[in-house]
């Protein structure tokens, strides 16, 4: 992987091992944070945001089940790990990836105290 601020690909030498050319890579997987060539973040957050709703879908099965201190737990264990680890990359994202991990926080506070869609949670949002 090249790691560049603008897109110089045409650029770059081929790297041959045995005869066979290596091809470059977009992106690299390092100790779970996704990097890609050109430093952004928007692969980390879409892949957090993908674990986050893969696992609000199958806590939603339960929601009506479980009492909100239990729903609460549930979100500390299983969904806040996955914000906090490398949060501080993204003290440098853009504002479009900001906004859709912003989304995803807000229905896991919508999950955690049962609320609907367009209900109003910016003083729940103490998670």
């Amino acid at each position: 992987m090249a790691i560049y601020k603008k897109p110089i690909k045409h650029l770059m030498p081929n790297i041959r091992l045995d005869g066979v050319v290596v091809p470059y890579s977009s992106f690299v997987k390092s100790l779970g944070l996704y990097i890609t060539e050109d430093l952004k973040w928007d692969k980390q957050a879409a892949i957090i945001n993908k674990r986050i709703y893969f696992i609000l879908k199958k806590l939603n099965f339960l929601k009506h089940f479980l009492p909100q201190y239990v729903r609460l737990r549930l979100v500390k264990c299983l969904i806040v790990p996955h914000l906090l680890y490398g949060c501080e990359i993204f003290s440098g994202c853009d504002a479009n990836t900001y906004l859709k991990l912003e989304r995803s926080l807000n229905s896991v506070t919508r999950f955690v105290y049962n609320l609907k869609r367009y209900d109003q949670i910016s003083h729940l949002t103490q998670i």
